[in-house]
């Protein structure tokens, strides 16, 4: 398989190493811009794009099977979206709860006992494309948004996007249930 992904931090670096182990990455563009997913892509002589449009000019005439954001911060555009035969993002919400960027803070000051992830078709809409995969964890208690990102949501989205990229492996296609907008927060 061929990936692209958009994203930075240590989880979009995580999600680099997930996908190479599972085929190629044809390139890479960090929305926080120099950070240590950027550099690892580079050590792995990975090209890192500029911006959204250096990202396109690097898709176009290329066979790409999954497009993923990991801790993106950046809307990807329908224009590099229908490059790849999949766009797909990971979100640290029970979608189509608290979407946004700030949806782990969302998860603590509402006090939710539960909070989960959720693999999501990249659409024109902030947050709002259809299910792909989905999984739930407990919130514990006195956890801070730090603690429950980085103990409970974080591990719980490279599990989802592991399964997301076998799922799409073996059938080259992936789920895409509906989001239920009845359980919509404000953002």
């Amino acid at each position: 398989m061929r990936f692209v992904i958009v994203g930075q931090k240590w989880f979009a670096g995580a999600v680099l190493e997930l996908a190479v182990s599972h085929g190629e990455v044809l390139a890479v563009l960090s929305t926080a811009g120099s950070c240590r997913f950027a550099e690892k892509a580079a050590e792995r002589g990975i090209p890192v794009a500029r911006d959204m449009s250096d990202l396109e000019r690097m898709m176009r005439g290329r066979v790409v099977d999954l497009l993923i954001t990991a801790h993106a911060t950046k809307f990807v555009p329908a224009s590099v979206r229908t490059l790849a035969t999949a766009a797909i993002g990971y979100h640290p919400s029970l979608l189509p709860r608290h979407r946004g960027a700030r949806a782990v803070q969302a998860t603590i000051a509402a006090g939710d006992a539960i909070a989960g992830g959720t693999v999501f078709h990249l659409t024109d809409g902030w947050d709002e494309g259809p299910v792909a995969f989905q999984d739930w964890c407990f919130v514990p208690p006195d956890a801070t948004a730090a603690d429950l990102w980085r103990d409970e949501l974080a591990p719980l989205g490279l599990e989802l996007l592991a399964n997301a990229i076998r799922f799409y492996g073996q059938r080259h296609v992936l789920p895409a249930l509906r989001q239920d907008e009845r359980f919509a927060t404000p953002c």
